[in-house]
């Protein structure tokens, strides 16, 4: 199933620099789909304390996290896979 989300709030992007590299920043709309294989390095959905946050997904255990993003090692926790993130500028 895939669904879009538009990046807003604390508990989606609380430095707007987070994950800058990747494209995604506050007013981001993101293309996730919860249904397709997940691969060290992506970008993923888990839900926290009933909302949706942004983490790496790393397989390797002793990957810490790598500034102020989060890492994720457990594969169960993935809500969704982030596809693709679209940014329009007014």
């Amino acid at each position: 199933t895939a669904f879009v989300l538009r990046v807003g709030g604390l508990h989606l992007v609380r430095s707007p620099r987070r994950y800058l590299e990747y494209g995604i920043s506050n007013g981001s709309i993101l293309l996730c789909c919860g249904d397709v294989e997940v691969e060290d390095g992506d970008l993923v959905m888990v839900q926290e304390k009933n909302r949706l946050a942004i983490y790496q997904y790393r397989t390797d255990p002793a990957i810490k996290a790598d500034g102020e993003k989060r890492i994720l090692h457990d594969a169960s926790a993935i809500h969704s896979k982030i596809l693709c993130s679209f940014n329009f500028y007014h």
